[in-house]
């Protein structure tokens, strides 16, 4: 599954293990199961099992902390703050 927003992470693997995901790919056969998709699922796995969090929630958090910063560019903490503090009453 590929996120709705990404982020480019560089992986360097040896070339066995190249080959080995190469292998597997070759054995699932299944359009859509490239090297590129088995690696972000063992990124997303990672990240979960390092972080005792979710992959969505991690992704979620990464996402609001994006939107409080464009905010904070177009308007003042004040509005910032009051907008947060309203979102957290409902």
């Amino acid at each position: 599954m590929r996120p709705e927003e990404s982020e480019s992470i560089r992986i360097n693997l040896s070339v066995p293990a190249v080959e080995k995901l190469d292998l597997c790919v070759m054995q699932f056969g299944i359009k859509g199961v490239t090297r590129t998709a088995i690696m972000r699922e063992v990124v997303r796995q990672l990240l979960e099992r390092v972080s005792e969090t979710s992959y969505a929630e991690l992704l979620l958090k990464q996402r609001l902390k994006a939107t409080l910063q464009q905010y904070q560019q177009i308007a003042s903490p004040k509005e910032v703050r009051e907008v947060l503090s309203d979102y957290l009453k409902d």
